[in-house]
């Protein structure tokens, strides 16, 4: 069979095109190897956990610390349920009471604030306690990023837990 003119050009417009296509491959690899590094850099502060209980313990241990370098006590603690943040990722809320004077609150906000985990405050209150010692009893809710293996599928009761 002859090759007409209009099959060799399309042949040849077909290799042209497979070689731009060719050439983009280096350079999507180096993409993806950057946004890879950068996810996995990002990541390091998720609290990796088997179970929302273990996730949770992590996270009361934080706070114990921070409070313990003011020695504060903790008088209260509750853990809520998991929910989803974003698509691939989860909050694990952790709710504390503690009583300190202001100061030592600014300081425990602080080193918090500096912790690698991926960690915020969700809200606190702060209640005046006693004026004589200028004490203040603050509820705070502190929450950790979680995969989104922990979070519980709505239709099940208890997942992750």
């Amino acid at each position: 069979a002859l090759a007409t003119p209009e099959s060799v050009d399309m042949a040849e417009q077909r290799l042209a095109r497979l070689k731009d296509i060719a050439a983009t491959a280096p350079n999507k690899q180096e993409i993806l190897a950057r946004v890879s590094a950068e996810l996995a850099l990002r990541e390091k502060g998720v609290i990796r956990a088997e179970t929302v209980p273990q996730a949770q313990a992590q996270m009361i241990t934080l706070l114990r610390e921070q409070l313990g370098l003011e020695a504060i006590d903790i008088r209260n603690m509750e853990m809520a349920q998991v929910e989803a943040f974003g698509e691939s990722y989860g909050l694990a809320p952790v709710r504390v009471q503690f009583e300190c004077r202001m100061a030592q609150l600014i300081n425990v906000l602080a080193g918090l604030a500096a912790q690698p985990q991926l960690i915020a405050t969700r809200d606190f209150q702060i209640q005046a306690s006693n004026p004589k010692e200028k004490t203040v009893r603050v509820t705070l809710t502190l929450v950790g990023v979680v995969p989104k293996e922990l979070v519980p599928d709505k239709g099940k009761k208890g997942a992750g837990q």
